[in-house]
Formats: C-alpha cells, sequence, structure tokens
C-alpha cells in the first residue's frame, strides 16, 4: 500500500469546492454521505478516486484479508468528512494526521469472532466432522443453552443492565424466541476466524462456500443423489409440495395433483463418505484451502470447485414426462425441466474453463484436448474424450446463442461426472506431475499436445 498515493487522491477530493444545487443532487453526483454534521457530494470522477483510493489500500494484505470494502469506505468517508471541516489551509496536514490514525489503528480493529451458519439439506451421521477451521456439526439444545449463556453473562456484567434482571431476561428470551431456536436440530457450520465483525463475516462465508464446495466435488452422483442439493441456508431452494388444479373444460373430470420441488431427501455425511472423500483427496483440497496466500494454480482449481458446486446446487424445479425433442423450428421448449439443466450444464463448462483456459484461447479444442490429458495416457482413450468434449461444447453453443436447446439428464449426469474425474485427478497428481502453478500446468499440458501430435504423424 502507497501512503503517499493515498494522500496525493485525498487531496483531489478534499481540495475541490463546488456550489450545490437541488438539480446537481438528481444527476450530477455519484457518492453523496454525512458524517461529522457535514453532508459531502462527489462528482463522478471524484467517485472513481474514491475507488481507487479503496482499492490501494485493499492491496495491504492485512487490510485484504481482515476488513471488508464496507469498512474501509466508511472509514475514507470519516477521513474526508473529518479533512473539509477544516479550513482550506489546514486541510494537507489534516490528511496526513488521519491517515496515520488509520493506519495506526488497524491492528485494534481486528477481533476473533465465531460464526454459526445453518446449513439446508444436510444430515450428519456423525458427530462432528472438523475441515481446516469449520466444524460442521447438529444445533442441539446444549449448543442453543451455551450461546444463550454467553449473551446473560455478557449483560450482567455491563454495569448499565447488571441490576436490570427484567431486561436481561426479555432481551435473552427475544434472542431465544427469533434467533437460536430456529437453529435446533439443524445442521451447523461453525468457523472461527479474525477480522472486523463484517470483514470476518464475508470472509467466513467464502470460506464455507469452499468448503462445502469441496464436499460436493466428491459427492457420489447416481439417481438417488441428483436432488440432494444442500449449502447455506436461505441459498438452496427448500422442499415442498406445490398443489396444481386442473378439470375438463365440460366439467366432466378433474385431475388435482401434488409435486414435490427442491430436494428430495438429506444429503448424508457418514464415516463411509468420509473415508471416500480422503481417498480421492480431501486432505489435498483442505491445504490449499487453508493457505492464505494461494498459487495461482490453486486458485485456479478452487474457482473451478466453485463452479461445479454451483451446478451440483441448480435445481430441477418440474418434473415433464414428454421428453420429446425439440425441432430446430421450434421458438420456446415446452419442456421447461431442461431449462435447469441447461443452467446445470452451462456452469459444468464454466468449470472446466476455468481450471483449463489460460486467457483468449480456443475453448474448444483445449477443453477437449486438455481433458483428455489429465484423464489418461492412452491415444484411443483420448481421442474418445476429446469427441464427447467437442459434442458437449457444441450443446453449450447452441444453449447460450440458440436458447431452446433440449439438453437431457444423462447428458447432464455425463458431464458432471466427466467434470468431477478432470479436478479430482489433477488434485491427486499434479505433485507427482510437478505442477505447481500455472505456468508450470501449461507446459505439462503443451508437452502432451506436441506429444500426441508427432504420434498422429506416424
Amino acid at each position: 500500500m502507497d501512503k503517499n498515493k493515498i494522500i496525493s487522491k485525498l487531496k483531489n477530493i478534499c481540495f475541490s469546492t463546488k456550489k450545490i444545487s437541488t438539480q446537481d443532487l438528481k444527476t450530477k453526483y455519484s457518492k453523496i454521505w454525512t458524517r461529522e454534521g457535514i453532508a459531502v457530494f462527489l462528482e463522478k470522477d471524484e467517485a472513481l478516486i474514491f475507488n481507487d483510493i479503496i482499492k490501494e489500500i485493499f492491496s495491504d494484505p492485512v487490510i485484504y484479508q481482515n476488513f471488508s470494502v464496507s469498512d474501509i469506505e466508511k472509514e475514507l468517508q470519516e477521513i474526508i468528512s473529518k479533512v473539509l471541516s477544516e479550513q482550506m489551509n489546514k486541510r494537507e496536514e489534516k490528511i496526513k494526521n488521519e491517515i496515520d490514525i488509520f493506519l495506526q489503528s488497524i491492528n485494534s480493529k481486528i477481533k476473533e469472532w465465531v460464526f454459526i451458519f445453518p446449513i439446508e439439506n444436510l444430515k450428519l451421521r456423525i458427530r462432528q466432522l472438523k475441515l481446516n477451521d469449520i466444524i460442521l456439526y447438529r444445533f442441539t439444545r446444549y449448543c442453543a443453552n451455551n450461546y444463550l449463556k454467553i449473551i446473560r453473562n455478557n449483560l450482567e456484567q455491563n454495569p448499565n443492565y447488571r441490576n436490570n434482571r427484567q431486561f436481561i431476561d426479555q432481551f435473552v428470551n427475544k434472542i431465544k424466541t427469533h434467533n437460536v431456536s430456529r437453529l435446533l436440530d439443524k445442521a451447523c457450520a461453525e468457523i472461527k476466524i479474525k477480522g472486523t465483525l463484517d470483514g470476518a463475516r464475508q470472509r467466513a462465508l467464502r470460506k464455507l462456500d469452499i468448503v462445502l464446495g469441496i464436499i460436493k466435488l466428491f459427492a457420489p452422483l447416481g439417481t438417488d443423489s441428483a436432488k440432494s442439493y444442500f449449502g447455506l441456508f436461505g441459498e438452496i431452494i427448500p422442499s415442498n409440495l406445490r398443489s396444481i388444479l386442473s378439470y375438463k373444460s365440460d366439467k366432466t373430470e378433474f385431475h388435482p395433483r401434488m409435486e414435490r420441488t427442491g430436494y428430495l431427501y438429506p444429503y448424508e455425511i457418514d464415516k463411509k463418505k468420509i473415508k471416500t472423500m480422503r481417498k480421492y483427496g480431501l486432505r489435498l483440497l483442505l491445504d490449499i484451502e487453508e493457505k492464505n496466500e494461494k498459487t495461482d494454480l490453486e486458485t485456479r482449481i478452487l474457482n473451478s470447485i466453485l463452479w461445479y458446486s454451483k451446478a451440483f446446487d441448480t435445481p430441477i424445479f418440474r418434473e415433464i414426462e414428454d421428453t420429446r425433442l425439440q425441432s430446430d423450428t421450434d421458438s420456446i421448449s415446452e419442456e421447461s425441466e431442461f431449462f435447469s439443466l441447461g443452467d446445470k450444464f452451462l456452469k459444468l463448462i464454466v468449470s472446466l474453463e476455468c481450471l483449463l483456459i489460460f486467457g483468449r484461447e480456443n475453448k474448444k479444442d483445449n477443453i477437449s484436448r486438455r481433458s483428455s490429458y489429465i484423464l489418461t495416457d492412452s491415444y484411443d482413450q483420448r481421442a474418445e474424450i476429446q469427441k464427447y468434449l467437442k459434442e458437449a461444447y457444441d450443446v453449450r453453443s447452441k444453449i447460450v446463442h440458440e436458447g431452446g436447446y433440449v439438453v437431457s439428464r444423462e447428458e447432464t449426469r455425463k458431464l458432471m461426472l466427466h467434470v468431477q474425474h478432470v479436478i479430482i485427478t489433477l488434485v491427486r497428481f499434479r505433485n507427482r506431475w510437478k505442477i505447481k502453478n500455472n505456468e508450470d500446468f501449461y507446459q505439462w499440458l503443451e508437452k502432451h499436445r506436441l506429444r500426441d501430435r508427432l504420434r498422429s504423424k506416424r
């Protein structure tokens, strides 16, 4: 982080003077706030400078790891407001002093927090599962009482409330009713993490997203797991019964129907599943997730897993028995189920692109070739994989460019299995293949491409 650059940009904002009209408030200003009894109005170019300052502050690794953008915006707004309260000839010195105070106070703003997040549709057949900083467990009444005890003890030690037993009881009961009771008997993820409250919460959510994505990567893809979506509560479509009424227009027949939407049953984690995950590289992925400074290849792998997990969670909303294929002349697909399948399909292709594409390359050819290099040494098997992936990418293109292309459950399941195998195989064998970063990975892929080209010429 360049302090002098920050000071220089703040001067650009704080040394401008302007007259403000009512019409200007509607059209001219991009950022407005009130602090220290002063209303601040930033025009578009000043708002861009404001954002540049935030980016420069976030170049500091301590701030990047522990603060949220909202935290820094508030700090910066307060600094600017204090500076603008000074006379023009004192503002430069005020900027320097306020920036020094902010930088010196950074560590004091970093605290250790514990977050407990409810997980939708996850069932644990074990007491708990610890994955790096995250502990998965069932939230019992014992857990609930422990949390309420923390609140009660805190209030009883506060001189403003310790003698007000009625207030303490009412406050604790309110938290119990509105917050704690909602978690009873649900699977929860507990994360201990440092930062500001908002910064730590956002970082905890990112870690949770990755760790749940890792679990989904190892989930079996049989028909029995097709609708076991699970994830952070509120981000997964819950299981519901949908009632549909129908009757013949002459009123001689009626056919009420019930449909189950969302997930059908919980995703279960037991000792057998944990053993399988460990066998196929769980520890290797957790080691990557745990690192504060990841290599470009490790970031590439995690991004690929996140897209895979989003594909895993994409629900099939409707059960349609009529599976007639859509003709090229149809403008709208009647099989609405296939739109959600198409969404899954696209996310799986994006997962492969995250993993296998470097810059502006031919995605179709490179995804197909590079997938085959990772999965097998057999020239004939590589040819089959490449043919399949090119066809899959053609499906992707039809979905994107034609909109109504019908993709089947089997096509989607097959692609999901392929993406799963590509990611897991790379994770398991990259150390044996001496692949540490993006450059190593690219050169390894190129070596196999040249080898296959020479073999095809024989």
